[in-house]
């Protein structure tokens, strides 16, 4: 192999690396971050029933799901 070939090949190797990295992110911590941010937002949510709430029960328990 020349030298091009195995700078090239150990470019690739790291993007690879790198790109694993981000989808690990992604699929594992980042999911974990939108169901806690998810939950947050629903305790917040006011229902119309109160006089003043933004949200319907229907609506807030479709969220939960």
């Amino acid at each position: 192999m020349s030298r091009r070939e195995k700078d090239a090949n150990q470019i690739f190797e790291e993007k690879c690396q790198e790109f694993h990295d981000k989808l690990l992110d992604l699929g594992e911590f980042q999911l974990d971050n939108l169901v806690r941010q998810n939950a947050d937002m629903l305790k917040n949510c006011r229902l119309f029933g109160s006089g003043d709430g933004d949200f319907a029960t229907a609506e807030v328990a479709w969220y939960k799901e």
